[in-house]
């Protein structure tokens, strides 16, 4: 079941539970600046058990329906570099890679991964 919520007029955050246990989560961030609010930032989590399943597609696809009717023209999205899986995705969907942020992110073993960003034309 997916479930969704409105948190403000500029955040909308949907859900995927599985009797009753949350395996997904999905949100759209529209700024709330006049001259950005064309534009609409995207983020999918799913639980590892649930992958390949669909859930993340249907997720952004949902997403982008709703994005639709709030007259927003782009979508972006960030990932961490070595989320091939996530990349396939994106781009199956439409998403186009125009940025790259080296090392944005250091984890507590030292381990470093670019923010690359992703937009796409709706």
């Amino acid at each position: 079941m997916i479930k969704s919520f409105n948190e403000s007029e500029d955040i909308l955050m949907i859900i995927a539970e599985i009797d009753g246990r949350l395996i997904a989560s999905a949100q759209i961030l529209r700024s709330k600046k006049m001259k950005m609010r064309h534009r609409g930032n995207v983020a999918v989590t799913v639980l590892k058990e649930f992958w390949n399943l669909g859930i993340g597609k249907k997720m952004l696809l949902c997403l982008e329906d709703f994005a639709k009717e709030w007259n927003l023209s782009q979508l972006e999205l960030n990932y961490f570099s070595g989320n091939e899986r996530g990349q396939i995705l994106y781009e199956k969907l439409g998403f186009v890679k125009v940025g790259e942020i080296p090392e944005a992110f250091i984890l507590k073993d030292g381990t470093r991964y670019n923010n690359i960003t992703m937009v796409k034309s709706i």
